[in-house]
């Protein structure tokens, strides 16, 4: 049966690889563009790599290096050549042209056209992966996300990690997936209020193997319920796991012994909820960030102004809040108890549900406020100090912008905050300086003196971890 063991080991390198590439952009050659819309027009050559932040990327040139991009919306056109790797995050991409490499991506919509070649790996994370009739995969394809409708031609391995997958096309290698599906789908399309989304299409809950499919190795799934699988679609072995619990047996009935779960199902499995984890992260805070830069954009730069003049000092603070928080709470909740026991004892027992209300609405107030700190503006505040970094080492004009610096920052820490073993610690590093620098900011216990933060002494003087 086949072994998948080095499945999760390559998206991690591959990650790393990722990270090390925008965290030492001074050390990279290459082109960098930005602005509201990148053209490569057809007929244009990139000689080199080609980093682009802007809304809209077209390119229908050839670019001869690498395409890195953080952008909004991607369009590999049919004319379009990529002839290294694609390393691309964003609201949606489609590709109609060819990516000579591997193509790492994420995005809330990934089309493959029918002209679309990848001539190696396709690694993705997103809502929805469409491939369609006559696209090509040259290598293996990793997905991990809500839904798949493969209608496209893969050379190597899937691995598929989500709620639902269509397979109709062909996949030469063997298959692994992981579907989660109930017995109904999103009724809606969840992206039918954003401008300029492109079409997702409906993908039934579960697993569903069309009739044009074929696998030319092992098929091995794990679902809700067992797929229909046409005669001949599978060349080699079908394992099935149902992945929800079995029903208790009625009172004199047998009870059903389950099957021991593989390796192999255990590995995808895993990819599958790493996967889900990473998106879940990805977009809870990219609401509140959203919701953050259009109404109080001044709490994100503030914030990391204070983080990048004064880190140790944030480190600190946000240590010192956090004690204080959780010696705070036990303390106020004993007072609460004890206002109702004395009002109890002097026979004021109609003030005792207006001191419940009003005490127990100064708790729900403060926990409130340092969970939504610790658990999301500390976070929001890394990332915008990562993305400022990172774009005034391209010379960015886009470092100051509202949006951008944390839009990019993010997306880096949920990478390395989905790292195992190491993850957690990115996790608690980014909440306590994060937090700490918030609550400088907030406070107004920044330096009068503060210095240009483009300076290197200033800008730079930041820990690795964070």
């Amino acid at each position: 049966m086949i072994k998948r063991k080095w499945i999760l080991p390559a998206i991690l390198l591959t990650l790393v690889f990722t990270l090390v590439l925008f965290l030492v952009p001074t050390a990279l050659a290459g082109e960098t563009r930005t602005g509201n819309t990148i053209e490569i027009a057809e007929g244009e050559v990139v000689q080199d790599d080609l980093y682009v932040f802007a809304n809209n990327v077209l390119v229908n040139g050839t670019i001869q290096g690498d395409l890195i991009s953080f952008s909004t919306k991607v369009v590999i056109g049919p004319t379009g050549a990529v002839q290294g790797d694609l390393i691309s995050a964003g609201q949606s991409l489609e590709i109609q042209g060819i990516v000579n490499d591997d193509a790492r991506v994420a995005g809330a919509v990934l089309t493959l056209g029918d002209s679309a070649i990848i001539g190696d790996d396709l690694m993705s994370a997103g809502y929805s992966l469409e491939t369609e009739p006559g696209s090509l995969v040259g290598g293996n394809l990793t997905f991990a996300g809500y839904q798949a409708l493969l209608a496209g031609s893969v050379t190597g391995d899937l691995v598929i990690g989500g709620n639902s997958l269509y397979l109709e096309g062909s996949v030469d290698g063997n298959a692994g997936v992981e579907v989660g599906g109930g017995a109904v789908n999103l009724p809606i399309n969840p992206f039918m209020f954003i401008p300029g989304m492109p079409a997702v299409p409906r993908v039934p809950p579960g697993l569903t193997i069309g009739d044009n499919a074929s696998i030319g190795g092992s098929l091995v799934y794990a679902a809700p319920q067992e797929a229909s699988i046409p005669e001949d679609a599978v060349a080699g072995e079908v394992e099935y796991t149902q992945v929800t619990p079995a029903p208790k047996p009625s009172e004199g009935e047998p009870e059903v012994r389950k099957e021991p779960v593989s390796a192999s199902t255990r590995v995808i499995t895993a990819v599958a909820i790493w996967g889900k984890n990473l998106l879940r992260n990805l977009m809870s805070l990219l609401i509140v960030g959203l919701l953050v830069a259009w109404l109080y954009p001044r709490l994100l730069s503030g914030s990391g102004e204070a983080l990048q003049i004064r880190p140790w000092a944030s480190l600190g603070v946000g240590l010192l809040t956090g004690i204080v928080f959780w010696l705070i709470m036990p303390v106020l909740t004993f007072v609460l108890i004890g206002v109702v026991i004395l009002l109890g004892v002097f026979s004021l027992g109609g003030l005792i549900f207006p001191a419940l209300v009003i005490m127990g609405l100064i708790l729900a107030t403060i926990s409130l406020a340092f969970l939504i700190s610790s658990g999301y503006f500390s976070k929001l505040i890394i990332s915008q100090v990562l993305g400022q970094l990172i774009l005034r080492g391209f010379k960015s004009p886009a470092a100051d912008g509202r949006f951008w610096p944390w839009l990019i920052g993010l997306a880096i820490f949920i990478l390395l905050r989905s790292i195992p073993y190491v993850g957690w610690i990115v996790n608690i590093l980014a909440v306590l300086f994060g937090l700490g620098a918030f609550v400088l900011w907030l406070f107004g216990l920044r330096k009068t003196n503060q210095q240009s933060i483009a300076e290197p002494s200033t800008a730079l003087n930041m820990p690795e971890s964070t």
